[in-house]
């Protein structure tokens, strides 16, 4: 703990001050000093006899002596000074321009529902559920680009200069004027890009980096792990049916199903070759995960467990 001075100190002090206005100027420098120390810091620490001398011991030298030590200290004051002021200065600005980019962009959100959005161009973007866009308010000519974490169909507007960009975490597609989706969630090992109508550039962004061109009917797979781009055609059905609303199997085997299924619903699927080589037929509703297993297991001889993100089929015994 600190101990405090006595009276004699203190009024030994004061009258050293009084005598001699040099020890005035430096009792100022003390106490501004003092305001730049934590005071709960300060008091516990600090011994005032110890202190006491050695404020003595700065009394008694001359002040020409004082002066001409701390002369480099005084010098760099006012540059001190100067610096502080850029900087907050510096951080004012920033802040203001921030604020000004924020204010500058939409954020879409879609949460628990499929939205439809216009761009600025006139591109028009569906996003899937549990995903978020985000765009600035107005295009400028030589500039369209948009940032998307999740899954979207695009339809983009042609007849411009500049391309159209789609950026994720960990990749970019450049248009012209196509259509094509996109599915990048944050969780998910992979990119997947689909083409309906005309070519789409793919690059990722890992260290090394591969660009790739998709075709109409074509899909690219960008395995975040690994840094390559495979691209072939896509013969998935249903890989929009989050958009459409529909899913249509015609005697399609169970292997191909669960392919449409964890793509969708974003889950792993595990089953042995007797499942798979099951067919199904019918039209469906996209729904619940939970919902399309139940209409399943009332079409096909199969047990499911779903437990999170795992969903594990089996044939069912019979009784």
């Amino acid at each position: 703990m600190c101990r405090k001075h006595s009276d004699e100190q203190r009024a030994a002090f004061e009258k050293q001050i009084e005598n001699n206005p040099e020890h005035e100027m430096l009792n100022d420098e003390l106490k501004g000093l003092m305001d730049y120390v934590p005071r709960s810091k300060f008091m516990h620490q600090c011994d005032i006899d110890e202190a006491w001398q050695g404020v003595s011991q700065k009394i008694a030298v001359p002040l020409d002596q004082r002066l001409k030590k701390s002369s480099r200290k005084i010098y760099w004051k006012p540059i001190a000074a100067s610096l502080a002021i850029f900087f907050v200065l510096a951080a004012a600005f920033s802040f203001l321009s921030n604020k000004n980019d924020v204010d500058a962009f939409v954020i879409i959100e879609s949460n628990q529902h499929v939205e439809q959005v216009n761009l600025p161009d006139g591109s028009k973007v569906t996003l899937n559920k549990h995903s978020t866009l985000t765009y600035p308010k107005g295009f400028n000519k030589n500039k369209r680009e948009v940032e998307l974490e999740g899954e979207a169909y695009f339809e983009v507007a042609d007849g411009y200069k500049s391309s159209f960009v789609v950026e994720t975490k960990t990749a970019r597609v450049k248009s012209a004027g196509d259509e094509f989706s996109i599915c990048s969630y944050r969780e998910v090992d992979h990119v997947q890009v689909m083409v309906d109508k005309g070519e789409v550039l793919l690059q990722n962004f890992c260290i090394f980096k591969d660009t790739a061109p998709v075709a109409a009917g074509n899909c690219a797979v960008y395995m975040k792990n690994k840094g390559d781009i495979n691209v072939a055609a896509h013969q998935d059905p249903n890989y929009l049916a989050w958009k459409s609303g529909k899913m249509v199997f015609d005697n399609t085997d169970l292997a191909s199903v669960f392919q449409s299924l964890e793509h969708l619903y974003h889950v792993k699927i595990t089953s042995d070759t007797l499942v798979r080589n099951l067919h199904l037929s019918g039209s469906f509703n996209y729904c619940t995960l939970d919902n399309f297993l139940k209409e399943l297991k009332g079409k096909l001889p199969v047990h499911i467990v779903h437990h999170g993100d795992s969903v594990n089929i089996q044939l069912a015994r019979r009784l």
